[in-house]
């Protein structure tokens, strides 16, 4: 016995249900709605990644000899009345099956085409945001003894479909279709990842300035990391994201201290012929230091 399967769609999509005629409240309501409703701007996107609508025609080819007629040339659908045997396939997730039934009189060759509508739940390890991969499985089999190979496997996605969500089917036991497509990792990593990174990079360079400037960027760098951990946060499992935040807001935290619990340099001013202290010079006055023979003295 011989299969073929095709992936028609694998769409996201939803359903409406509405009544053909309007009330007169619901018609004032209307009318007011669309009053500022503006038919040139598109409705924003809702947020269903955890969801694939599939479209499915698995199709059965066997022999019957039974229903050989000699009379009979053409090819023709089977009516409802006229029900041949048909492997008993079963789905999990279970959903309703539509079954067209087409009969070669001249050999009894018997094609059985299921037709299956089913939207399936993702899953994904949220440990990995933003780098999640969602997966979900569509599995097809039969209950009695006989073993369906499959022959062929069509995709009939556009190629951006196709680009965005990866089909693959595993044959063993079952049919097993296999839906897997990462996660939009790119606006994590344009709200919290690359803005970190440049906060950590400008506290590094601004090191190089005094004391007081550079803690206080580096204060103000905590601040922002903070906001960003306490604004992005929605789940409670710790993710990657969480762990590159924690880190960067640690290696802060140790400049800060390494700035707090290093002593500042004052470079002092001596009379160098009785070594006597005159005074200290600040860091924001000094510019050069000339060394003057004649007097033995540091001079500003």
């Amino acid at each position: 016995m011989e299969g073929k399967l095709a992936i028609a769609k694998m769409i996201h999509k939803g359903f409406c249900h509405c009544n053909a005629l309007l009330t007169a409240k619901e018609h004032g309501e209307l009318a007011r709605k669309f009053k500022y409703y503006y038919a040139s701007v598109r409705p924003q996107e809702r947020n269903n990644r955890k969801k694939v609508h599939m479209e499915i025609i698995f199709g059965v080819t066997f022999i019957d000899e039974r229903l050989i007629i000699r009379e009979l040339k053409n090819r023709f659908r089977l009516p409802a009345e006229y029900y041949p045997w048909l492997p008993e396939i079963i789905t999990y997730p279970y959903i309703p099956i539509n079954t067209v039934i087409y009969l070669d009189p001249s050999i009894g060759i018997v094609d059985a085409l299921y037709r299956y509508s089913v939207e399936i739940l993702c899953s994904s390890e949220i440990w990995r945001h933003p780098f999640e991969l969602f997966q979900c499985e569509f599995v097809i089999s039969n209950i009695g003894d006989e073993r369906i190979f499959l022959r062929d496997f069509q995709d009939l996605r556009n190629t951006e479909q196709i680009s965005k969500v990866s089909v693959n089917v595993e044959t063993f036991k079952e049919i097993r279709i296999i839906v897997s497509y990462p996660e939009l990792w790119f606006s994590s990593m344009v709200a919290n990842i690359l803005p970190s990174t440049i906060i950590f990079c400008v506290v590094i360079f601004a090191q190089c300035e005094c004391r007081k400037v550079h803690t206080l960027i580096t204060i103000s760098a905590l601040m922002c990391i903070i906001f960003m951990q306490s604004n992005h946060k929605t789940e409670s499992t710790l993710t990657l994201e969480d762990l590159w935040l924690c880190v960067t807001f640690l290696h802060l935290i140790c400049i800060l201290l390494v700035d707090l619990t290093t002593p500042m340099y004052r470079p002092q001013f001596f009379d160098i012929s009785n070594c006597q202290f005159i005074g200290i010079i600040s860091n924001s006055n000094r510019r050069f230091i000339d060394f003057d023979n004649h007097n033995q003295q540091f001079k500003i």
